[in-house]
Order: structure tokens, then sequence, then C-alpha cells
């Protein structure tokens, strides 16, 4: 997988080593499988070169379902790596966030908030901050005055929520549109 970062990066391997802060004999190690980063910094390295680990990993560890899948694919491909995802993948945590968002009761319907969330993710990376750091503000003041709605059902991560807001802060400060996460996805 690292090697196929630094290919699509177009770096050589002196110069994603110079990027990376480590030595060439250390990244021709990671590249050659010798070696390997631990997951954190396996998760910086991605960080750093402002690539999303999720769907890599799974091209890698799923070529069956995920190699060469993209949001214009052929739409049975894309059902079935999604049905996969929930299957197989996703946490707990993640499939009742999904299952809150379309069966929670709290009075929107899952399409609007699906083209909510496509149209955000459409914006730079310094509007979607934006509207994440509002987002953030309106949780407090709710919290604060007890109007938060179902909350008998799964509450949201508000610490990588937050989290998230801080790198994608720094992400739209160094000109970049990504950042990343290393989620637990424990179930609350």
């Amino acid at each position: 997988m690292l090697k196929e970062l630094r290919l699509e990066s177009g770096l050589s391997k002196a110069a994603i080593a110079e990027k990376l802060w480590m030595d060439d004999h250390t990244w021709a190690r990671y590249e050659s499988g010798q070696s390997a980063p631990d997951v954190p910094d396996f998760v910086w390295i991605y960080d750093q070169m402002g690539r999303d680990i999720l769907g890599d990993l799974l091209r890698f560890l799923y070529p069956q379902c995920y190699e060469g899948l993209s949001p214009g694919s052929d739409i049975t491909a894309l059902r079935e790596a999604i049905s996969h995802f929930f299957r197989s993948v996703a946490s707990d945590r993640t499939v009742r966030e999904w299952a809150f968002l379309m069966f929670g009761g709290h009075g929107s319907n899952p399409g609007p908030q699906m083209q909510e969330f496509t149209m955000i993710d459409h914006l730079p990376m310094k509007d979607r901050v934006t509207i994440a750091q509002l987002v953030n503000t309106l949780w407090e003041m709710a919290q604060a005055r007890g109007e938060l709605v179902c909350c008998e059902h799964i509450m949201p991560d508000v610490e990588m929520f937050r989290e998230g807001v801080l790198k994608g802060t720094d992400a739209a400060k160094d000109g970049k549109n990504a950042y990343i996460i290393a989620a637990g996805g424990q179930e609350q």
C-alpha cells in the first residue's frame, strides 16, 4: 500500500522520506515489506499525504469487493461493496449510527439528509470546517439547555467530531482537501 501511495503522489523514495521526516532506508524497508510502521504511524503517513486510509485499506484487504470502485461505478458493484462494508467491516457503532439516520424518529427524512451530506462533501475544506464549527456550537448550546432530541438512541462521538473539526481546520490552513482520523468505532 505504501509503494502505491508514493507512486500515486508522484514522489521519489527520497522525496517522500524527506516529506515524512524519516530516513530513506526506513522508507525503503516499509515499501519493500521488510519492515512496517505501527498502526498510528501508518495512519499518520496517510494523513501527511492527505489521503483517506479506509478506501486503500478496503481495496487491499478485499480487492474483489472494492478494487476500481468510484461513485460512478456500476450500481450492482456499488450495492455489493456497500453491503459487504456493513456486513463485514463496519463497527456496531457505525451500523447503529446509520440506523439512527434512517429510522431514528428524529423527524428528518433520510433522503434530504443524504443530499445534505453530499452537498457538504462537495464544498472546499474551509467551508466544511465552518459548517462543522457551527454544528459543534449548536450541539453545545442544545446540550446545555437540555434540548437534544432522541437521546434514547445512539449518541454521536462528540470527541471524534471535535477532532475532525481540528484536523479539518489544519487541513484547510495547509490547503489540503482531506484529513484522517483513526476511529476506534467501539460500541458505546
